[in-house]
């Protein structure tokens, strides 16, 4: 019968350094999640009720858009 030889002991946790190490890196190298905060472009809308919506009207006040879509 064949013996089978096997790999020394501490080349396994060489490895396992080598991948966290990579990952640390990786993870370091990305941009951050959350951007610094920026003002929206200025942007004009026809309402429903046929009236205008102009987010520069809205200076200084908080404005929550909601997209919906019916598909």
């Amino acid at each position: 019968m064949e013996r089978v030889r096997r790999l020394p002991a501490y080349l396994g946790w060489r490895v396992a350094w080598a991948a966290t190490a990579l990952v640390a890196a990786m993870l370091l190298a990305l941009p951050p999640v959350h951007a610094a905060p920026r003002p929206a472009p200025a942007f004009t809308l026809e309402l429903f009720d046929g009236t205008t919506f102009r987010l520069a009207d809205r200076a200084g006040s908080a404005v929550v858009l909601l997209f919906w879509a019916p598909w």
